[in-house]
């Protein structure tokens, strides 16, 4: 199972026993503060994961600043950072993915006030890394 968060965070768990198997962390991403800090994998708060349909990636969604979007995908195998992009179609809050792993769909809105016009859906291709 995999969980993200409101800390900017994505983490695998073991079900068995509760324990954290894995902890993403974007390398392009730097933390800071004067106390220890969790890695960071999103720009902004995490809103949604989905597995790949064969289990070997893991795809992230969630904010970024100046009202975009951050679409991540990760190796299940060893939590490396596959393809990551901020895009201009305002925060993702929901995805989907085909069946064959090859589309995304993207539901996108504003962050804050609504903004007329910015609440769409989009259908990408997988990023080429995936492959």
């Amino acid at each position: 199972m995999a969980s993200g968060s409101s800390d900017r965070t994505i983490k695998s768990w073991n079900l068995s026993d509760g324990s954290v198997v894995r902890e993403y962390a974007n390398p392009n991403l730097k933390t800071s503060g004067p106390n220890p800090v969790p890695a960071v994998a999103h720009p902004g708060w995490v809103y949604g994961l989905r597995f790949t349909p064969d289990g070997r990636y893991l795809v992230s969604i969630g904010g970024a600043p100046q009202n975009k979007g951050f679409l991540g995908v990760w190796s299940t195998a060893d939590g490396r950072l596959v393809s990551g992009e901020e895009m201009p179609l305002g925060s993702f809050y929901a995805v989907a993915l085909s069946a064959d792993g090859k589309l995304l769909a993207l539901g996108t809105g504003s962050q804050g006030r609504p903004v007329q016009d910015m609440n769409s859906s989009f259908v990408l291709k997988m990023p080429d890394a995936v492959k």
